[in-house]
């Protein structure tokens, strides 16, 4: 019911300054303390009151009356629920009684003010009993200034709360944004694909053409001498040789169709965790009839404690077998091709060398296109490299040349690490 205010009460005039004197003897001492505490209770911070069974309000003390705004002789004719909002008087025996059986209750309530003004209040309420008569007395503390700070607390999470709700719309919209962004994006580069795809068609279609004219009138010369021959018993050689030549260029044909079909292909390819050094071996072994006939040693130096790396092995083997016999067909008799691994930054690179002729800088440059061959004199397609080039970029990796003529070349593949390889090789370090 109270709040703090200056000693002065206008309303309940007291003597503020008065000071009791010590006791002089026990006596005196005695008769000091009950004056002494009626003062203190009298002039203290918070209100206080005691209640009659019936309601009445038997005392108050100078903060009550301030706070309520009533004199002293006006409030000790009220009852307890004419100020205090909590309390109802039908229900006041139902109060008294719960009071009286807990012994003693703390509870918020409003006190009403003289001018009808409602505050909010802190109330602790004792039962007592006292030379044979029962009394409620209690204390009460506003707690407005309390109310009004959890106020502006609630309001500035309110404000808080709806400014986070503010910022997560902006946040999704933005993010709806950047979504339709990259699917326009990821749709303009499936289009420029698709653009590259055709053009890259029209390419091959255009090498297709070219590479398989010259076979292609060959075997026509060829049927056409067979034909003429052939009503003359003693031209059989000039068929036997015509049909050779039909035989060679259709070979021919047979291989730049398979050629063209691996390079043309738009399937992704099936990768899974394999052993690099395994996959070289079987390389090298399928281009061991090459490597005899023309007595040249392959020496394979792959690491023992490679990580396994994701790829679809029989893709890979055929980039391996390209490269090895390249190497092979380039190098002199007796002479030697290498093949070795070295780490490389997230990954693993694998050289394939010779000792060879070299290429020239001209031609290293166009070694990667397609139907592009420096061997037109050994029935090479032009296109191994072209799909080993192929092959590789779906691995995500890189294939590069180098070249000195008269010395030799060396072909680089560097494949990456897939994510658990790359774990392992951490953990290994």
């Amino acid at each position: 019911m109270a709040h703090p205010h200056a000693d002065s009460d206008p309303i309940c005039p007291h003597q503020a300054d008065w000071v009791p004197p010590p006791p002089t003897t026990p006596h005196e001492g005695q008769d000091l303390a009950p004056r002494f505490a009626q003062f203190w209770i009298d002039h203290a911070r918070e209100a206080a009151c005691s209640i009659a069974p019936d309601g009445r309000i038997l005392y108050v003390n100078n903060a009550a009356c301030r706070s309520l705004g009533y004199t002293r002789e006006e409030l000790l004719s009220m009852y307890v629920y004419d100020v205090d909002a909590g309390f109802a008087e039908q229900s006041w025996a139902e109060h008294w009684q719960n009071i009286k059986l807990r012994g003693a209750i703390s509870r918020e309530s409003e006190h009403r003010t003289k001018d009808g003004r409602l505050f909010p209040v802190e109330m602790v309420a004792d039962f007592l009993e006292y030379e044979g008569e029962q009394y409620i007395c209690a204390l009460a503390h506003d707690i407005t200034g309390q109310r009004h700070a959890e106020e502006a607390l609630r309001l500035a999470y309110d404000a808080v709360e709806q400014r986070v709700q503010q910022r997560t719309a902006e946040l999704a919209q933005a993010n709806t944004r950047l979504r339709a962004e990259i699917a326009e994006r990821e749709k303009t580069e499936e289009a420029l694909r698709q653009t590259q795809r055709l053009v890259a068609v029209g390419t091959l279609a255009a090498g297709i053409a070219h590479e398989i004219n010259n076979p292609l009138s060959a075997i026509m010369l060829s049927a056409d001498i067979a034909a003429a021959a052939a009503g003359n018993p003693g031209n059989d050689a000039v068929v036997k040789s015509a049909l050779e030549n039909i035989s060679v260029s259709a070979r021919r044909c047979s291989q730049i169709v398979r050629g063209v079909h691996q390079f043309a292909r738009n399937k992704e390819l099936q990768k899974s965790p394999c052993d690099l050094g395994e996959v070289v071996q079987n390389a090298t072994d399928a281009a061991g009839e090459a490597a005899s006939e023309m007595g040249v040693h392959v020496e394979i130096d792959i690491g023992e404690d490679l990580p396994r790396l994701p790829m679809a092995p029989v893709e890979m083997q055929q980039v391996f077998t390209n490269l090895i016999l390249n190497a092979i067909q380039a190098s002199d008799r007796g002479s030697s091709v290498s093949v070795r691994s070295e780490a490389a930054a997230d990954g693993v690179q694998v050289f394939v060398e010779d000792k060879g002729c070299g290429v020239k800088a001209g031609e290293l440059e166009r070694i990667f296109d397609p139907f592009y061959t420096t061997r037109a004199d050994d029935g090479g397609t032009g296109l191994g490299l072209s799909i080993s080039h192929g092959i590789v970029r779906e691995h995500g990796g890189t294939i590069h040349a180098e070249s000195t003529p008269g010395k030799g070349t060396s072909m680089r593949v560097v494949l990456p690490m897939g994510d658990r390889e790359k774990t392992e090789c951490s953990a290994r370090a």
